[in-house]
């Protein structure tokens, strides 16, 4: 059996999908320095959004990889299935809505089954 050790808790304000679709545009208008054009969103079902931008930790920081998955409900805890190496990057995969050709995103992760784009 693994052991999963609680490597960070992503936390936010949990907000539903028209309320972020509002803040995106916001945070991406650059009207409010403080967000520079960032927005820190974790999708954790069809309907709610962790938005992390104004109010989360340091997971919001954690970038995205094709190769990994995660499991959340109401509460978005990152755990290690290995022993993470000093300086290793922590990767997991974002779960964006598909895009049309024109708006996707592309994915750099080079993972062995990258998607090639992150939506």
């Amino acid at each position: 059996m693994i052991e999963h050790l609680k490597v960070v808790e992503y936390v936010g304000e949990i907000v539903g999908l028209r309320v972020a679709d509002k803040r995106e545009a916001e945070y991406q208008s650059g009207r409010r320095i403080q967000y520079k054009s960032a927005c820190y969103f974790f999708r954790i079902d069809k309907e709610h959004i962790i938005d992390a931008t104004r109010k989360g930790g340091i997971a919001r920081f954690v970038n995205h990889s094709c190769l990994n998955d995660y499991l959340g409900l109401m509460q978005v805890v990152f755990f290690a299935e290995r022993d993470i190496n000093p300086g290793e990057e922590i990767t997991y995969d974002y779960h964006f809505n598909s895009e049309d050709e024109g708006k996707k995103i592309p994915c750099f992760c080079n993972s062995r089954n990258c998607r090639r784009y992150l939506n």
